[in-house]
């Protein structure tokens, strides 16, 4: 016995892709961006030169993409509402998992490391929410 995969729009995959790139542009720039850098200690320097990092995050962003395309397959939704709901299920997965690292990283202290999760988990949210819609409705 075997297990079927569903069918995958890629084309989708890649509009979702693309998507959470000018989210975090947006959500990494001029809506949270500063306080971002600020909880970070990080200034415009030290984000100078990141190309590697970009590409790692493209792929990454992939193969995000792709898994997130066949849970909402195998979920069968195809309306906006129910492909939010699942894109923020997977935002809740993945921030429930991730909340490890403000538990155990002692690098600052839980204030600083809380509001960096809350960013990021933030972000989640937003762009996987925008992915679950993408990907039941273009199927």
């Amino acid at each position: 016995m075997y297990m079927s995969y569903p069918d995958i729009n890629l084309i989708a995959v890649l509009v979702s892709v693309i998507m959470s790139f000018v989210v975090g542009s947006l959500w990494y720039g001029p809506i949270f961006g500063k306080a971002w850098m600020e909880n970070k200690g990080l200034t415009d320097k030290d984000l100078s030169g990141s190309g590697s990092a970009m590409g790692l995050t493209v792929v990454s962003s992939i193969v995000g993409m792709l898994v997130a395309a066949i849970f909402v397959g195998f979920s069968g939704v195809t309306s906006w509402f129910d492909g939010l709901t699942i894109g923020l299920l997977l935002a809740v997965f993945a921030g429930s998992f991730t909340f490890n690292s403000v538990v155990y990283d002692k690098t600052k202290g839980m204030t600083s490391r809380a509001k960096d999760w809350f960013l990021h988990v933030g972000y989640m949210a937003v762009y996987l929410g925008i992915v679950g819609i993408i990907l039941a409705v273009w199927r």
